[in-house]
């Protein structure tokens, strides 16, 4: 692709392991269990291109919710990005996944043919100028995406037509469709049970604040949802079980005479995925900081109060406003909040 290949991919060479005063070429420095030598460095990090936006690199070893949140940190930087270099409708176009242009001037609207042919012309002008910003950024987002994620990208049938184009809103959504679904050489089967894994086991660990708990929790969810094939797709596996669920609790039939009808199950299946995610999210949480204020939710339960949050942002609420006691004796180490 002639400018295409990153020139920040940092493999980079690794230094002589030898000594140069020592003819038997002995190795010098610590052997490490892989076989690597304390002496020897590690590749550098990817930084793409440009430094004005962020970067695409493939997960590797990393969770999913690492490039999850890698991906909106980075389409975010290439908004902001767009908006300082070429103004508000490529930067609305990045950020919609879709093509933003002005109104397209009416006929109806003007009385002199002559004026119309002029708007219509500044128009065309207008859109031109706002495809172009959108090509010129497209090489940008390109470069920033690391040498597997290129590769990767470039193994699609219609590559060279999306090149050709320089079509950056697609390319956009490759990278999307990489970060939150893999690669079509991941065995579909593995990728679910990875999925879910993962689903189950995000937790908030002791230096992460609720904030960044729940950017991480929700973009784990979407990529779930992505997986399996759009908007409520993972937790929508157990609608029936969260319709017999909460039919139960309102103290109604499922099957039957006088069983509820379709849309009460549509509201109950509804209902269920929220109140779902909020048990997730607040059962995720750090038991050292949380655990009192969880607890107390458990008690509430059996003492007829349902205390626990229904909803994603009623649990984010909850655990935002809990007083966390100050811990001891380790003063020094503080979460990404500052506490």
């Amino acid at each position: 692709m002639g400018e295409e290949s990153s020139t920040g991919s940092g493999g980079g060479t690794k230094p002589d392991a030898r000594s140069n005063d020592n003819s038997h070429g002995h190795r010098r420095g610590r052997k490490k269990k892989n076989n690597t030598y304390a002496g020897e460095r590690e590749d550098k990090k990817f930084v793409g291109q440009s430094d004005k936006i962020g970067v695409f690199t493939s997960q590797g070893t990393h969770k999913r919710v690492d490039g999850t949140t890698q991906y909106n940190d980075t389409l975010q930087s290439i908004v902001t990005y767009a908006a300082d270099n070429y103004g508000s409708y490529a930067s609305k176009s990045v950020a919609k996944g879709k093509l933003i242009l002005p109104q397209q001037p009416d006929v109806k609207d003007y009385a002199d043919m002559t004026w119309y042919a002029k708007a219509v012309e500044r128009y065309e002008k207008h859109k031109e100028g706002i495809l172009e910003d959108l090509r010129r950024l497209y090489q940008t987002v390109f470069n920033n995406c690391d040498p597997v994620v290129q590769a990767t990208l470039k193994e699609a049938n219609d590559f060279e037509t999306m090149d050709d184009r320089m079509d950056v809103l697609l390319l956009l959504k490759r990278i999307e469709s990489l970060t939150f679904k893999g690669n079509t050489t991941t065995d579909p089967f593995y990728a679910i049970v990875m999925m879910l894994r993962e689903v189950f086991s995000t937790t908030q660990h002791k230096k992460m604040g609720i904030p960044k708990y729940y950017d991480n929790f929700t973009a784990i969810m979407k990529a779930g949802d992505e997986l399996l094939g759009g908007s409520d797709k993972l937790l929508g596996a157990f609608d029936e079980l969260y319709i017999s669920v909460i039919a139960a609790e309102n103290g109604e039939e499922v099957e039957g005479d006088g069983a509820i009808d379709d849309d009460t199950k549509q509201e109950y299946a509804k209902q269920g995925r929220e109140r779902m995610s909020a048990m997730m999210f607040i059962l995720g949480a750090d038991r050292s900081r949380y655990a009192e204020a969880i607890d107390q939710m458990q008690q509430d339960f059996l003492k007829g109060n349902s205390a626990y949050p229904k909803k994603i942002n009623m649990a984010y609420t909850l655990l935002r406003n809990v007083k966390v006691k100050a811990k001891q004796p380790h003063t020094h180490d503080r979460d990404d909040e500052g506490h």
